[in-house]
């Protein structure tokens, strides 16, 4: 099937494009502080004129660019959905403490540690049961909108996923939001059977995951630091996003 591309648009889905609803949502912090969300999104390489567009779906890079230049915008990394701001920078440090962990159930350890240092409203811890792992997301209060769920869960999930040089596949995905809409991209990033309305926010996989080894090195974090916020979030099916180096095993992705 041919797709027509035009000015970052994807006019059909396809995978590795984004729902312009998830551009719209990275916006969101920025227009209610009055912030300038037109040039970032011109930046990027995205018509603002999409954003009246439901169906507009973007490429996974100008998704990333747009990820990258509001982090800077606002000082952020977090896009204004805690009270304290996630600074420029903090993604790259939480990779490096979880690069040198033994395994990948201690290199998530570290990075839900180091979020929680550095979140205020929004924290996580990890938990095994019945040959499960599981990762809930502590909060009290009103349910949080999807956006800020899946952007705290897609940094853990993702970070971990290259760090072992395959996707960590989710068996379960649980939010207490309400189902949105569109959802298929959550869906897609996350796990089909997600559920919504639920008490607790969590994403469940296999616990003999988390004796898995890191594969990835300080040559290899370099480019996943370009290029993480595409790869974290594309909802490509190959194995190539997050490549393991020569020699490791590289399990199937989604």
């Amino acid at each position: 099937m041919q797709h027509i591309l035009l000015d970052g648009f994807m006019e059909e889905w396809e995978k590795g494009t984004i729902s312009i609803a998830l551009v719209d949502e990275a916006l969101k912090s920025m227009r209610e502080r009055g912030m300038d969300t037109d040039a970032l999104l011109i930046q990027a390489g995205i018509s603002p004129r999409l954003m009246t567009a439901p169906q507009a779906r973007v490429s996974a890079a100008n998704y990333g660019r747009l990820w990258y230049l509001i982090a800077h915008a606002m000082d952020d990394e977090f896009f204004g959905m805690d009270a304290h701001p996630m600074r420029v920078g903090s993604f790259n440090l939480l990779c490096r403490g979880a690069l040198h962990s033994t395994n990948l159930g201690k290199a998530l350890e570290r990075v839900l540690d180091f979020l929680r240092l550095v979140l205020d409203d929004i924290s996580a811890t990890l938990s095994q049961q019945d040959g499960l792992a599981r990762i809930t997301i502590n909060e009290t209060g009103a349910p949080r909108r999807m956006f800020t769920y899946a952007t705290f869960l897609m940094l853990v999930h993702g970070v971990g996923s290259w760090l072992i040089g395959r996707r960590i596949q989710l068996l379960s995905a649980d939010f207490r939001c309400t189902e949105p809409q569109p959802s298929l991209d959550y869906k897609i990033r996350f796990c089909d059977q997600a559920r919504f309305g639920q008490d607790h926010t969590s994403i469940t996989f296999d616990a003999a995951s988390l004796a898995l080894p890191i594969v990835q090195t300080q040559r290899s974090l370099q480019t996943f630091l370009r290029e993480a916020p595409a790869t974290c979030w594309s909802n490509t099916a190959t194995t190539t996003a997050w490549p393991p180096p020569s020699g490791a095993t590289c399990g199937k992705y989604r």
